[in-house]
């Protein structure tokens, strides 16, 4: 059984003993996660940390030093080469991280990714009115790799996991190409701030890849970390299954990426066999010329792809619309910096408490020939209609 510890007493920092004592604490943490599934905002708490909660939020380590923002801590688990993540805390006042208890009643699946991701996904249904449908779980796009321009594809050769900003090519290609489609800096600062995002990036974002010097613990990996927040898959009252967090979620934080498998929008092949309901038009070759007829010349070919996540998919294909949401979706490259095909991954657009269902826009026209009226229940509802 994993007992916190809390009572850490120590007058003075010091950062080789705080190092030893903390890499103690976490093997403790580390047994307790495989058992308990915990909340990533309650590990540091696990490791000897504490979070004071007073007028305003501050962490004290196992040793004593006290920090105020997330810089800091980001700073100093560096400097440990701590095995703790920036990820796992936070200064939001809002946000509990104590882990909430999980309800096992009327669990009909254990864990939707049958062990594929970090943390399991839970399925609750409460009646019989509506089926899960079978598919396969996979945790990146399924792409034939025929379609993707490799050549496209840059790299960092950053030693220090890519702190100096100024000198990471795939950091400085977010920020120069998110300055070329807009001029003034108020677009231009959509990059990752302590593994948080808060502001889009309208050139996507372009993370580190396996081609790269650094290691996961890059402040430019985030997407491809896979997810690290709680989530369960639940039986909605109008709008089939939706996706629900257990735990709060701070501002800007990764949730899941939307997976499926990559194809021509137009291949006959699998036209016949596509269910539009977890069809996922990817037009940003489009976006970007409109934005910058600048990039045209770049990418003659202009073919469409759709992301289709019927019969391969991760739980990002059971996110709902809502005209209100509370996450929004990001483009982000990895393995590819091919324009034709990004990656999507959704973001926390605030602080979302546990048990709220977790929706997105879907950025669907009014006067579309959908088949079913949204059923957001938002005071914003638009009532547009649904694929």
């Amino acid at each position: 059984m994993c007992e916190r510890v809390t009572n850490v007493s120590v007058k003075s920092h010091n950062v080789a003993r705080c190092q030893k004592q903390e890499q103690t604490l976490i093997s403790i943490a580390d047994d307790c996660l495989l058992v308990a599934n915990e909340n990533i905002l309650n590990v540091p708490l696990l490791c000897g940390w504490r979070r004071h909660v007073l007028k305003r939020i501050y962490y004290t380590c196992p040793c004593g030093k006290r920090f105020s923002n997330m810089k800091q801590i980001e700073t100093f688990l560096i400097n440990i080469n701590s095995r703790l993540s920036i990820e796992q805390f936070s200064f939001e006042i809002e946000i509990d991280v104590k882990t909430k208890p999980t309800n096992q009643m009327f669990v009909v699946k254990n864990d939707l990714s049958e062990g594929r991701e970090m943390v399991k996904i839970p399925v609750i249904k409460t009646t019989n009115n509506i089926k899960l449908q079978q598919f396969e779980y996979i945790t990146r796009p399924e792409i034939n790799t025929n379609i993707v321009y490799s050549s496209l594809k840059n790299c960092c050769n950053c030693t220090d996991n890519c702190q100096n900003v100024s000198k990471c090519s795939c950091i400085l290609r977010t920020f120069f190409e998110s300055k070329l489609i807009h001029k003034s800096s108020k677009y231009s600062n959509g990059k990752y701030e302590c593994k948080r995002l808060f502001s889009n990036s309208y050139s996507g974002i372009y993370e580190c890849n396996e081609s790269c010097h650094c290691n996961s613990k890059c402040k430019n990996r985030v997407a491809q970390n896979g997810i690290k927040f709680r989530l369960e898959v639940f039986e909605t009252e109008k709008k089939g299954f939706g996706v629900r967090c257990v735990d709060d979620i701070p501002k800007g934080s990764f949730i899941c990426t939307y997976t499926g498998k990559v194809l021509e929008s137009e291949d006959p092949t699998e036209t016949l066999l596509r269910d539009e309901t977890y069809t996922f038009r990817i037009n940003y070759v489009e976006h970007m010329i409109y934005l910058n007829n600048a990039l045209e010349k770049d990418y003659l070919d202009k073919t469409e792809f759709i992301i289709d996540g019927f019969s391969k998919s991760n739980v990002g294909k059971f996110f709902n619309h809502s005209c209100d949401p509370n996450c929004k979706i990001q483009v982000v490259f990895i393995n590819t910096h091919d324009f034709r095909l990004p990656d999507l991954a959704l973001f926390a657009m605030k602080n979302i408490k546990a048990g709220s269902e977790l929706t997105y826009n879907y950025n669907i026209e009014k006067d579309s020939d959908g088949k079913r009226l949204c059923e957001c229940g938002t005071k914003k509802c638009k009532r547009i209609k649904l694929m």
